[in-house]
């Protein structure tokens, strides 16, 4: 019996010999429905498998196919699917497919996706959108698999280049669990245009490429009087534009990385004239022991303007070259073009050299500037700070691990590469949990907002606390804080739903109204209980009186002996005055104050929400944000706020530096 590797390969042989045969078919004809039913047939029979979605084929001729490699390759039950043959060779994937759409309708591309997975079954997919087809590949497998689906945008092929339609980007990004962005030029940009989340995944590095210490120059530099180019250029308006350049300012660029492009043999013959020297592909373990013969390295890029033939890279695309001379090498960068390119700003977030115009003058007074020790010096101490945060390391796992929760697992990229406050885009919210509760979500958002701002409490007090929701919506941002939950209600709480009290069996529960003094008095309890107060609240609900406990937050403050800093919650329907009344000694105690405030009088000693807003600036807190709000079911009107008011001294407003 033959073993599962010998399998393995019979399978690729015969699916790369039929995609041969699809691939001549194509270039004379659309492709028939059912034709690659015929390829499904000889597929290995995989479970649990990990799709992967790309234009072409993924390679090392391409920063993407190198991207992509480096951060699914080590995946087990990989399914690699593309649209395009382009450069003739693939090593990714226990299974390629290639499967081109052109002509068909969307029954037909689904039962085409369906024909070719059909011995296998998907649990995820990821799909690097480069053209319709691979939109609609990766739709198809989430509608027929029920799977969560990645869009990771590295190309723009809509904001600025309509390579894929407004309406099927939409729909996919919509449909998406998760979706990535390979700068922050593009999260932006389709934050922007789209309303949905974008998470930051710029390129990473191999781990044990990575040089964080400095080190001395190679003796044996035998290049000192040219530059480094590496990777590919991808517009023939930059190669122009680079030749005339370095033609003119008689320099010298050695290039690494040329993939080979057709339109690049145009020029081959006359690059040497020009000052350009092309050493062909070489691997980045050799690139990093290449890079230390160079004092300087430039990276050509768009100049944005209308003669621009590639803005949509130049604007939005960060070149994974970038990262890894940031991380690798110890060599300053020239960037040419415009200032506002997506490789610029890198270059100037990390203090990674200069960006200068196609201009002769200008690039030679570029490679002076660069060209001091001082430079190199700020380069390793910047670089000391953030190379191993491009480590491609745990890169892989981070994307599955934010898929299956469908957001960002942890913040380190956005960190790497932050907003700052002068950044003129909108505030998207990450998406909440699927299982906070629909009204809740709000809380959700705004204790997430808090806790980027610095906050972690050692305690929430939670007044009003019904069955115990709120909490268990804050305990998900704060999970070490310590909860105790107050109402009176609490066991006719618990004989309509145990939910939330038996998810947290941590919470200290106290059977009691808050209020200003301690005794006994008289609830107004509503059918629904969620309306019960204090006080008599006319809104023409029926209301019975019930004898319950009061008691104060100073009290239990006390008796639970309560320590550090902490947040507290109140929403008591119009009694909120009165439970700060009775809370004057923890108030010291308390950075962050929730409470819920009508702006219409139900009675009349409650307070509306300008004399709350009052007593609260008068306790020595201030207004910071919004947590939700309750309208009438009728038309609509707002009723009440759920208001985040935080002590005067902390989370102030600052610009970064």
């Amino acid at each position: 019996m033959e073993n599962k590797s010998n399998v393995f390969e019979k399978a690729a042989r015969l699916r790369n010999e039929l995609a041969q045969a699809c691939d001549s078919i194509n270039q004379v004809q659309p492709m028939a429905p059912g034709l690659h039913a015929v390829a499904a047939e000889c597929a290995v029979r995989l479970s649990h498998a990990s799709v992967i979605i790309t234009v072409n084929e993924v390679n090392q001729r391409h920063g993407t196919g190198i991207l992509v490699k480096r951060l699914f390759g080590r995946t087990p039950n990989l399914v690699s699917i593309r649209s395009r043959n382009h450069y003739g060779e693939q090593h990714f994937g226990d299974i390629d497919l290639c499967l081109n759409h052109t002509g068909l309708s969307r029954r037909d591309v689904f039962r085409n996706v369906e024909q070719a997975l059909r011995q296998i079954s998907v649990e995820r997919v990821v799909c690097v959108p480069y053209c319709s087809d691979c939109l609609l590949s990766a739709l198809a497998i989430k509608e027929i698999f029920d799977v969560p689906l990645c869009v990771y945008v590295m190309d723009d092929q809509n904001v600025h280049f309509n390579g894929i339609p407004d309406s099927l980007m939409k729909e996919a990004l919509e449909k998406a669990a998760l979706r990535l962005a390979i700068s922050p030029e593009m999260r932006d940009a389709y934050e922007t245009k789209f309303g949905l989340k974008f998470y930051l995944l710029p390129p990473v590095v191999e781990p044990e490429l990575i040089q964080v210490q400095p080190e001395t120059a190679d003796p044996q530099n035998d290049a000192p009087d040219a530059g480094l180019m590496i990777g590919n250029v991808w517009s023939p308006k930059w190669l122009c534009l680079l030749r005339e350049t370095i033609h003119k300012s008689g320099t010298k660029i050695h290039w690494y990385g040329n993939s080979g492009t057709a339109w690049l043999d145009t020029y081959k013959s006359e690059l040497v004239n020009d000052g350009i020297l092309d050493f062909g592909f070489v691997s980045e373990a050799e690139l990093k022991r290449v890079c230390k013969r160079y004092k300087y390295a430039i990276v050509p890029s768009g100049t944005l303007d209308l003669d621009d033939d590639r803005v949509s890279i130049a604007a939005l695309s960060l070149p994974s070259r970038l990262p890894f001379l940031f991380s690798v090498c110890n060599i300053p960068v020239i960037v040419l073009g415009s200032q506002k390119t997506a490789a610029a700003r890198f270059v100037k977030r990390f203090h990674l050299g200069v960006t200068c115009d196609y201009n002769a003058t200008a690039f030679r007074e570029a490679i002076e500037k660069v060209s001091t020790a001082g430079t190199r010096q700020s380069i390793w101490r910047t670089k000391a700070e953030n190379a191993d945060l491009f480590s491609a390391a745990e890169a892989g796992d981070w994307i599955w691990n934010s898929l299956a929760l469908g957001r960002a697992c942890d913040d380190k990229y956005e960190k790497l590469m932050p907003r700052s406050e002068s950044d003129l885009v909108g505030f998207i919210e990450a998406p909440a949990p699927k299982d906070v509760f629909r009204n809740f979500q709000e809380t959700y958002h705004c204790m997430q907002r808090l806790r980027n701002a610095g906050c972690a409490p050692d305690f929430v007090i939670d007044v009003g606390a019904s069955c115990g929701v709120w909490s268990d919506t804050v305990k998900r941002v704060f999970p070490h804080a310590r909860y105790i939950l107050i109402d009176p209600l609490a066991s006719k709480y618990r004989d309509m739903s145990t939910c939330y009290s038996d998810a947290n069996p941590e919470f200290e529960w106290i059977e009691a109204a808050a209020s200003n003094g301690t005794g006994q008095t008289s609830l107004q309890v509503s059918p629904d209980l969620y309306g019960s107060s204090l006080l008599r609240p006319a809104d023409f609900r029926c209301y019975e009186s019930v004898p319950v406990e009061i008691t104060t937050i100073d009290n239990i403050a006390s008796a639970k002996k309560l320590s550090g800093h902490g947040i507290l919650k109140i929403d008591v329907q119009c009694a909120e005055h009165m439970v700060l009344a009775g809370a004057q000694k923890t108030l010291a105690q308390i950075d962050v104050l929730v409470l819920e405030l009508s702006l219409v009088r139900y009675a009349n000693e409650a307070k509306i929400f300008k004399e709350m807003l009052d007593l609260i600036y008068s306790l020595g807190f201030r207004y910071y944000d919004d947590a939700g709000v309750w309208r009438s079911p009728v038309n609509g009107t707002l009723l009440q706020k759920d208001i985040v008011s935080v002590r005067q001294d902390v989370f102030l407003f600052r610009v970064n530096d």
